[in-house]
């Protein structure tokens, strides 16, 4: 979501500011935390898995990943409510869930492939986390709009909070890497 800084000068407590940004249609969609800034993951027991150990299989395995290119970005012109095949029609109303050959990926595993891509894509130095918003099923592509998203760094100088108050550092991250379980998508990435 698109956020903006107000300062406002008040007379006895100086100037402040204030993040402002567009509110979520709640009413709409149902409002969600998909994993949260101490390793929470929606829908999991906090149980602890050796997850290190397999984000570092991964990083073996791949020299590191990509970024989209733009020849593959989805072509909002392709969306029609005719529902031809690779139009917006091709999501699953009811479940949210995407079918391709053998994969199976549900809207929920998006966030969280997308914390686990920030984490091999900045070569483990940064998780990005604590995504919480809507999915929004209204706009073709449906899109997730987030907010108020949490930045762990890893900063071998010791400087704390690079990224603000919830920028635990290493901390964070460890945090995030023993409960993250890659799925299907994450798998897809390497």
């Amino acid at each position: 979501l698109d956020c903006y800084v107000y300062m406002i000068e008040h007379p006895t407590y100086g100037r402040h500011g204030y993040l402002v940004e567009r509110m979520l249609d709640i009413k709409g969609f149902e409002y969600q935390k998909w994993n949260n800034n101490n390793g929470g993951v929606r829908g999991q027991r906090m149980e602890p898995v050796d997850a290190r150990r397999n984000l570092e299989d991964l990083l073996a395995a791949q020299d590191g990943l990509e970024a989209i290119g733009e020849e593959e970005e989805y072509d909002s012109d392709d969306c029609d409510s005719g529902g031809s095949e690779g139009s917006c029609s091709s999501v699953n109303e009811k479940s949210q869930v995407w079918d391709d050959q053998d994969v199976h990926i549900e809207d929920d595993d998006i966030p969280q492939a997308f914390s686990c891509f920030t984490y091999h894509f900045t070569r483990r130095k940064m998780v990005v986390c604590d995504l919480q918003g809507v999915f929004n099923t209204d706009l073709c592509p449906p899109v997730f709009e987030l907010t108020d998203p949490a930045i762990h760094h890893y900063e071998s100088s010791g400087r704390k909070h690079h990224y603000g108050r919830s920028d635990k550092g290493e901390a964070g991250i460890e945090a995030f890497l023993k409960t993250h379980r890659c799925g299907n998508l994450c798998r897809m990435m390497k």
